[in-house]
């Protein structure tokens, strides 16, 4: 499969998780609304917006930017679930609109710091895969392994070894590739 048809797949599961996301909103408003609704329409808002940015960002080949945004998704998932685990819902509802306090002081229901670890095993259960994303994605935010292979590839990485061994002066050029 080359790379214009795996976007085309991507973006087309990505379009169906966007209309089930804004599905789930509309049936999260229904006939009333509650402070949690509020809560949970500004998580699938949220949801919906990145899953937006990160389609365009994938199809741009812009790994860095889709890899950020892949990350502050899976912490649009940690927030989620933290409202469900909380000892306090009420709590947690009303420190996303006070900004008062953060979500990692405050307790799950079995008496643990709702930290993003705490939380991250916590939905490591239901996948197991979801903390080594975590990682992955984390390498996008914080300068890591991630930013130095979007731009040099391991074999260049070692010509650029052995060149420096042998005492030979070489430059590197960064470029952008074009957009498709």
């Amino acid at each position: 499969m080359n790379y214009q048809e795996w976007i085309f797949k991507i973006k087309h599961h990505l379009e169906n998780v966007r209309k089930q996301a804004v599905k789930l909103t509309a049936e999260v408003i229904g006939q009333t609304l509650c402070e949690d609704d509020f809560y949970m329409i500004s998580i699938l808002d949220k949801c919906i917006r990145l899953i937006d940015g990160f389609a365009i960002m994938i199809e741009k080949r812009n790994l860095t930017c889709a890899g950020i945004l892949l990350r502050v998704q899976i912490d649009n998932c940690l927030r989620t679930y933290a409202l469900y685990a909380a000892e306090n819902q009420t709590e947690i509802i009303r420190s996303v609109y006070s900004g008062e306090k953060q979500i990692n002081r405050m307790k799950a229901k079995d008496g643990n710091l709702m930290t993003d670890a705490y939380l991250r095993k916590q939905l490591a259960k239901f996948d197991k895969r979801f903390d080594s994303v975590y990682k992955a994605a984390s390498g996008y935010i914080h300068h890591s392994e991630k930013a130095f292979y979007s731009v040099v590839s391991v074999k260049e990485m070692m010509m650029i070894m052995q060149n420096k061994r042998m005492g030979v002066d070489i430059q590197i050029q960064i470029f952008v590739a074009p957009a498709i």
